[in-house]
């Protein structure tokens, strides 16, 4: 997604406050959602190839200080469905 989302006032208070607490801009979350009160992070990672990087550590360790509860923070593991084989090789 390209260009800029304006959130409302107390949701963006909440990021700038992990953001602050974090240290860097770095590692911030994929998805951030929420109803009513309750909010959601999520971090996608692609089976295989993609890990948690320090600076989504740190993203991650800000949240929970700053009130975030665990249960709201998913870390989302996807592939793309396709089981790649090996082609073989004819020998002549």
């Amino acid at each position: 997604m390209h260009g800029r989302v304006s959130l409302p006032d107390d949701r963006q208070g909440l990021l700038n406050q992990i953001w602050r607490r974090s240290g860097q801009r770095g590692g911030c979350f994929d998805v951030y959602a929420w109803r009513g009160e309750q909010v959601i992070f999520c971090e996608a990672k692609r089976q295989g190839k993609d890990r948690i990087r320090l600076s989504q550590r740190r993203w991650i360790e800000a949240a929970i200080l700053e009130g975030v509860a665990q249960d709201s923070l998913l870390i989302v593991e996807w592939n793309c469905g396709v089981q790649l084989i090996p082609a073989k090789v004819k020998s002549s």
